[in-house]
């Protein structure tokens, strides 16, 4: 989990064999590079069971995993055209794939 002044992520993980130092290196550089954060306090807080978080994966997939339908807004399409100086068709069919082709 990042916290950071207004910002928390969590983040799940395997940790069998994991050490939590190469986690936290690994979420430090993630929240740096992407998310352009500096991370001020890592927290670890106790693992779900293996056999609990199948569960809960399983109900979110069944909960969500059918047809969604995804909906962006104004905002988004028109930050990317000046972002990436595309069309604004061009941004919709770029998200549009980023979202469905992995369906």
């Amino acid at each position: 989990m990042i916290l950071n002044k207004d910002f928390i992520l969590e983040v799940w993980y395997p940790s069998e064999g994991i050490d939590e130092a190469v986690i936290e290196a690994c979420i430090r550089g993630i929240s740096c590079e992407y998310l352009e954060l500096e991370t001020d306090h890592i927290s670890f807080i106790e693992p779900t069971d293996r056999g609990e978080a199948l569960q809960a994966y399983s109900e979110h997939i069944a909960r969500f995993g059918g047809d969604v339908k995804m909906v962006f807004t104004e905002e988004l399409i028109e930050s990317m055209m000046k972002q990436m100086s595309l069309t604004r068709e061009e941004v919709v069919n770029l998200l549009d794939r980023s979202v469905y082709s992995n369906q």
